[in-house]
C-alpha cells in the first residue's frame, strides 16, 4: 500500500486486483478482491466490445457477489 498517503492508510482500503488470486482475509484494515476467473480483456481494448462488455458483466455480477463481505468489512473497520 506504498500508493497510498498515511492518511488514506488509516481508514479501509479495498484493493482491487485484475488478476485471479486465492481468497485473502482482510488484514488489518486491507482487504482485497480479485476476479474468480480471468478477465476477458487484457488492458482495455475498447475495439472489441463484445469483450468490453463482457468485462464489465463480469465485474458486476462478482461485485454483487462480493457486497455483503465488503459491507461488513468497512462496518467491522468503522467499529
Amino acid at each position: 500500500m506504498r500508493a497510498l498517503g498515511a492518511q488514506a492508510r488509516a481508514g479501509a482500503v479495498l484493493v482491487l486486483l485484475n488478476r485471479p488470486h486465492p481468497p485473502q482475509a482482510a488484514t488489518g484494515n486491507v482487504r482485497y478482491l480479485a476476479p474468480s476467473e480471468p478477465v476477458p480483456i487484457h488492458k482495455w481494448d475498447y475495439t472489441n466490445p463484445t469483450r468490453v462488455r463482457q468485462a464489465f458483466d463480469m465485474g458486476r455480477r462478482e461485485g454483487e457477489a462480493a457486497r455483503g463481505a465488503i459491507e461488513r468489512f468497512l462496518a467491522e473497520r468503522r467499529a
